[in-house]
């Protein structure tokens, strides 16, 4: 019985497609999009997923929201500054999807209520970036990486 068990547990662990769903989000980034990259550099790995809309800023940089499909995020938006690098990345995932605090990240986070869960990380570059989780329940529904200057 416990050979069966854990056979179970192999073939669904080896599932396609069951490690990308783990990892559609962490600290580093929402579907490998984070915070320091360019943003046609996001835009190549968001174009397989859905489809985008962008907008130039006041300052020089540039908005934009991808509608995705078949992914546990129904949309992600971020922003570029001027030099076209990313300061924010935040995804929303769809109904029905929200993800346990827990599998953003195997630390405890700086700042944890039932409803938020804030991580201070370094990101690529060394710069610093503050991960915010938010949602009920402590499982997130938003899920953001911004710049922590």
């Amino acid at each position: 019985m416990l050979s069966l068990a854990l056979f179970l547990v192999a073939v669904m662990a080896a599932q396609p497609g069951s490690r990308e769903r783990a990892q559609e989000a962490t600290l580093d980034g929402i579907l490998g999009v984070s915070v320091g990259m360019t943003a046609g550099e996001a835009r190549s790995r968001l174009a397989l997923l859905g489809s985008g809309d962008s907008r130039r800023t006041r300052d020089g940089g540039l908005k934009e929201v991808w509608r995705l499909d078949g992914s546990g995020f129904a949309w992600i938006a971020f922003k570029a500054g001027a030099d076209g690098r990313l300061v924010w990345v935040t995804g929303h995932r769809r109904p029905g999807h929200d993800m346990a605090f827990d599998r953003l990240a195997s630390r405890v986070p700086d700042t944890r209520t039932d409803s938020i869960a804030i991580w201070h990380v370094e990101g690529a570059g060394g710069q610093h970036v503050r991960v915010t989780a938010r949602g009920r329940h402590q499982r997130a529904q938003v899920v953001t990486l911004m710049l922590d200057e």
